[in-house]
């Protein structure tokens, strides 16, 4: 898959699978003597993104993933007012949670080319095992992270060959998902 050319391409990916969860709904405003206002609704869960790949993935442009994918909660809604002598406003509504993303890629791991935080382009450094705080391991495909580091934005560069034995270059980024 070869996605078309664009001007100012930055990060748009060539495989792009996402589910965002529905907003909460808005409480209702109340006014009174004694006035309750309404609380908001709860927002929707993200569903379960999987993304099978079998074949060569080629992303045009600076931090362009090969494959983006994520699965995102709505947020809650807003509490309402509690106008009147005695006043009490309405809680917002919880968020919603996001789902388990799957990518597989039936191709073979060919090379490791290295891992940056995604906020602000700094290299991780590849160690044997156990990896700490901004350190990486990589063994047949499989990136492994330290657990300081669960919530970072990360990019990775790798290659891989395809079935029909063509070895790619690809730069995936990992946004906004558990290393």
């Amino acid at each position: 898959i070869i996605h078309g050319p664009c001007a100012n391409c930055t990060e748009a990916p060539t495989i792009f699978a996402q589910s965002v969860g529905g907003g909460g709904g808005d409480g209702g405003s109340a006014g009174g003597l004694v006035a309750v206002g309404g609380n908001g609704g709860g927002g929707g869960g993200g569903s379960t993104v999987t993304v099978a790949n079998s074949g060569n993935l080629a992303a045009v442009g600076q931090y362009a993933p090969g494959i983006f994918a994520q699965s995102v909660g709505g947020g809650g809604g807003n509490g309402a007012l509690g106008v009147g002598l005695v006043g009490v406003g309405g809680t917002g509504g919880a968020a919603g949670n996001g789902a388990a993303v799957t990518v597989t890629n039936s191709a073979t791991f060919a090379e490791d080319y290295g891992v940056q935080y995604g906020a602000t382009g700094a290299p991780f450094k590849l160690v044997a095992s156990a990896p700490a705080a901004g350190q990486y391991s990589v063994a047949a495909g499989v990136y492994t992270f330290a657990a300081a580091d669960a919530s970072a934005s990360v990019i990775i560069n790798y290659t891989y060959t395809s079935v029909t034995g063509l070895t790619v270059a690809v730069p995936t980024s990992l946004q906004q998902e558990s290393p």
